[in-house]
């Protein structure tokens, strides 16, 4: 365990995202701050009572962040069985139906009505492991405290991977490799080089507006094709918003963001087909008038 001075003194959790909730003694902040620097080194977002602002309200302040938290981690001890406020989080954090984890720094007797209360919860008996690696190996082996996992930063240079794409395809420097020949050469050798140059004469008289350029309906008919899609593709995206944001209210615990957000999710979906239903009346309207 972690217990020197270069453990971390100041909570920089980010509330915004998932985190793990620590109930702790301060009588046995030395053992519980060491916890708490392998939990952020290993990448968990985690607030404790150092997070909270001066001149903001204590049991306010305590309270709200109890119930918005994906993950309540308590450190049982005997300091932490006689003191009011702990155990005031504990049954708090019991009763909002938290994803609950008890880590035992002695080996304690909880009084009868607190162990009714607490045997069904997942715990760690951390004072029976002689080998601390161990003990965190079975907390971060924890049933559901991934959750509070936050997200790896890419490394350095990620985004730049396949840009050179094209250059990867071309003939190696000095090698003896012909370039690939020209659309219409590669298909008959006895054709001039471009497009419309093509070596088919009767392709070209029947077809005189291609070589003349763009037909004018094909382009009005492209692009109209092309804004329905991207319309659509567009739209679809703001009921996968709004079940997302349902998902993260749900994991809190917000009851009315999740019914509002779900509906609203419903809602955008049903339009959402009748978008897709009256483009392809659109589209087969197209093709009705091409034919």
């Amino acid at each position: 365990m972690l217990t020197g001075n270069n453990v971390i003194k100041k909570c920089f959790c980010d509330d915004k995202k998932p985190y793990i909730f620590i109930s702790y003694a301060h009588r046995d902040s030395r053992a519980v701050l060491g916890i708490i620097d392998r939990l952020v080194k290993s990448g968990y977002n985690v607030w404790w009572d150092e997070g909270i602002d001066p001149g903001t309200e204590w049991d306010e302040n305590i309270a709200a962040h109890v119930m918005d938290c994906s993950y309540f981690v308590a450190f049982i001890s005997k300091n932490y069985i006689d003191s009011k406020n702990c155990k005031d989080e504990l049954n708090y954090s019991r009763d909002l139906d938290n994803n609950q984890l008890l880590v035992y720094l002695e080996n304690v007797e909880l009084p009868r009505g607190m162990a009714m209360r607490m045997n069904r919860i997942q715990s760690i008996f951390w004072c029976n492991y002689k080998n601390p690696e161990d003990a965190f190996d079975k907390l971060f082996a924890a049933k559901g405290i991934e959750v509070a996992m936050l997200p790896k930063e890419a490394p350095a240079g990620q985004s730049t991977a396949g840009v050179q794409t094209t250059q990867a395809m071309a003939a190696p420097a000095g090698s003896n490799t012909p370039p690939a020949p020209s659309f219409n050469q590669g298909m008959n050798p006895g054709a001039a080089p471009g497009f419309n140059t093509a070596a088919n004469p009767a392709y070209n008289q029947a077809t005189p507006a291609f070589n003349q350029g763009i037909n004018p309906t094909y382009t009005r008919d492209l692009v109209l094709s092309v804004v329905l899609i991207g319309f659509t593709l567009f739209y679809g995206l703001i009921p996968l918003f709004l079940t997302l944001g349902a998902n993260t209210c749900w994991k809190n615990s917000d009851r009315e963001g999740y019914q509002k957000k779900s509906k609203a999710a419903r809602i955008a979906l049903i339009i959402g087909f009748v978008i897709v239903i009256s483009e392809i009346i659109v589209l087969i309207y197209q093709g009705a008038t091409k034919g």
